[in-house]
């Protein structure tokens, strides 16, 4: 094929490509998609595929035309190539030489089919959408998933500050661990739990601790029980431990979602030096496994924003479901419920529209009402009994509210103050009305359980308590510290990070003997060898301190088949009189009728009941003290009195 030829084949191909392309309202290709615009689809993996085919399947018919014109045009040298140092001819002896030159061959011109590529028409996939946190904008990328270590710096890595957050308040709580023996409370869960899983197996008869327990007997005991037979009571205590460090996991991702990463680690570390985290981190109760599942409803409920409307309306749902277990893990969850809901709610009216938001509320409240309602239905009698005894209709007691709100403000206080800075900081940072409004809703649950327990001057449960509105007060508390950083300018940002973890760490401190401080109750060590010697040589009913769950714990074998009898309330039927009595006169009437067998008295949470007890045993001669272990708690002395019936004469 002679260059010619080639050159006609070039210029008809770039006449072609220079025709203006229609408008692109009125060019459709024959593959019926609409015509785009190639910007659209320049940086498309599937257009650049297929044009690279096109562009071969129009080298290859070109390849096949030029062979055919080698086949029909002879061959002929090629013009010798001019020296540039040659001189040049005259034009006399140019024309004489072409005058004599043989006649030239004619030009062959091969007509080919010329591609017109106006437009590409090749459908666009959409790029995926970013994820961006629902309160500050900021972008979640898939590098924010993963470990980075491609930088020898140690704040590239990303899960760094979490594991060590995490391995700190592991720490913490595992200094408690093994420091005293079984609270009454522990071992009434965990005892309960074994009769349960006796009950499940082999129908064997329990009491009825759906009547007196303040959550389902059947969820978290039987739990503990499995803990406590592979480890024993730190075996129960290691699970409270995992439940509260899933807490704080939870917590780091809303809070990452909500605000920033930065926010996050913040809010982690916050709420990993709380003295109530320490503490139920350490504690063989239920309290740990229902905050979790609290977190967890308001982890998913926050996930929830970047899916499509149908998926949220299935994940409020499970919001609702996650929600109603934990209120039966433990009743008094409920009182948090509302804001759970909102924190889930609020983020959809803000990606995807009121009106998704709304019909998500709604949902989940319905759903939640309705699986409430159906709980109460199915545990019957006996649980509407415990939930109205130990939740609804609470007794009141005589603690003052300044008192109560003072213990309150020093264990969470610190967190409530820089919940309101966080929450002063969304609406100063613009952030709009609705993250506002989400981060006040957050800083107020921590002011929930103060309230509910001043309205009924209730000491009680207070310190486990006031943690659970600690875990969503930190989530803004976190946004404030980590503000700091941007209030500052840029040279300075490292510094302010640096005094807001230094911050954390000594409004941690004074939480360390708080906790500490709340595990002092009477060590009963040397007490449980001294009873187990005393129930082996005697028959009959026992008095205990509290409820006497502590025997029934250590010494399930010697009480399984006697009456355990404690001194919080007791009734008793006088023989004599055919009087039925309760409280403190019960308590002389049955002592005078020598009715128990072995009366342990211990002087610490029923100190006063305690001490009536004894002065009825000092005027009777019925009984004879056999035993006084002196114990230390909390700086408090004291001894544990233990008295048997004397035989008859």
């Amino acid at each position: 094929m002679s260059g010619a030829t080639v050159a006609a084949w070039r210029r008809r191909q770039e006449a072609s490509s220079d025709a203006p392309p229609p408008p692109d309202d009125d060019q459709k290709r024959a593959n019926g998609f609409q015509a785009r615009t190639d910007a659209a689809t320049i940086d498309s993996p599937d257009t650049n595929a297929r044009d690279l085919d096109f562009v071969k399947s129009q080298q290859a018919g070109l390849a096949a035309a030029i062979s055919l014109a080698k086949a029909a045009t002879p061959s002929r040298p090629l013009p010798a190539v001019k020296s540039p140092a040659s001189r040049p001819e005259s034009p006399a002896s140019t024309q004489g030489r072409a005058a004599s030159a043989a006649p030239a061959q004619p030009e062959l011109v091969i007509a080919l089919p010329t591609p017109v590529i106006d437009r590409l028409s090749l459908p666009v996939c959409p790029a995926p959408v970013t994820p961006v946190s629902v309160l500050a904008g900021t972008p979640h990328t898939s590098r924010d998933r993963r470990a980075v270590w491609n930088s020898h710096s140690l704040a590239q890595i990303r899960w760094l500050p979490l594991t060590a957050i995490l391995t700190a308040q592991a720490v913490l709580s595992l200094r408690l661990v093994w420091s005293n023996t079984a609270f009454p409370d522990e071992a009434l869960y965990l005892w309960s739990g074994h009769l349960e899983w006796a009950h499940m197996l082999h129908r064997a008869p329990i009491p009825a601790f759906a009547t007196f327990f303040s959550g389902s007997p059947a969820i978290y005991p039987p739990l503990g029980a499995i803990a406590d037979s592979i480890g024993g009571l730190a075996g129960a205590r290691l699970l409270s431990l995992s439940f509260m460090l899933g807490a704080t996991v939870l917590l780091h991702g809303v809070a990452r979602r909500l605000f920033d990463r930065r926010s996050a680690v913040f809010a982690a570390a916050l709420f990993a030096g709380l003295s109530a985290t320490q503490y139920l981190g350490a504690f063989a109760t239920y309290d740990a496994m229902a905050l979790l599942m609290l977190t967890f409803a308001t982890w998913i409920g926050v996930r929830a924003v970047w899916c499509r409307p149908s998926v949220q309306l299935i994940l409020m749902v499970a919001v609702a479901s996650v929600l109603t277990l934990a209120a039966a893990t433990k009743y008094a969850t409920t009182l948090f419920d509302p804001v759970v809901i909102a924190v889930a709610g609020l983020p959809i009216c803000r990606s995807s529209g009121r009106r998704q938001g709304v019909t998500a509320i709604i949902t989940a409240s319905c759903t939640l009402c309705l699986l409430l309602l159906l709980g109460i239905h199915f545990g019957g009698h006996a649980y509407w009994q415990g939930i109205t005894t130990t939740t609804l209709t609470r007794a009141s007691s005589t603690y003052p509210a300044p008192f109560l709100l003072l213990d309150s403000g020093k264990w969470v206080g610190s967190v409530a103050f820089l919940a309101i800075i966080g929450t002063v900081a969304t609406a100063c940072n613009r952030l709009g009305r609705v993250a506002t409004v989400l981060a006040g809703i957050l800083t107020t649950a921590v002011l929930l359980v103060p309230a509910e327990q001043v309205r009924i001057h209730t000491y009680t449960s207070l310190f486990k308590h006031v943690g659970f509105g600690g875990w969503f007060a930190c989530i803004p508390a976190g946004y404030a510290v980590a503000s700091l950083a941007r209030a500052v300018p840029r040279p300075k940002a490292a510094h302010a990070i640096f005094v807001g973890v230094a911050a954390i760490c000594l409004a941690a401190m004074p939480s360390i003997p708080w906790a500490a401080s709340h595990f002092g109750w009477p060590d009963t060590s040397r007490v449980i060898p001294k009873m187990r010697a005393v129930l082996a040589t005697t028959r009959g009913p026992v008095l205990a301190d509290d409820r006497g769950n502590i025997l029934e714990y250590y010494l399930a074998s010697e009480t399984a088949h006697r009456q355990i009898l404690g001194t919080f309330f007791y009734a008793y039927n006088d023989p004599a009189t055919g009087t039925h009595l309760t409280g403190a006169p019960a308590y002389a009437a049955a002592i005078h009728a020598r009715y128990f067998s072995v009366i342990m008295l211990e002087f610490w949470d029923t100190a006063q009941t305690d001490d009536d007890i004894l002065r009825d045993l000092e005027v009777n001669v019925g009984y004879q003290l056999i035993a006084t272990i002196p114990y230390q708690a909390t700086g408090q002395h004291g001894d544990v009195l233990i008295w048997v019936r004397r035989a008859r004469r």
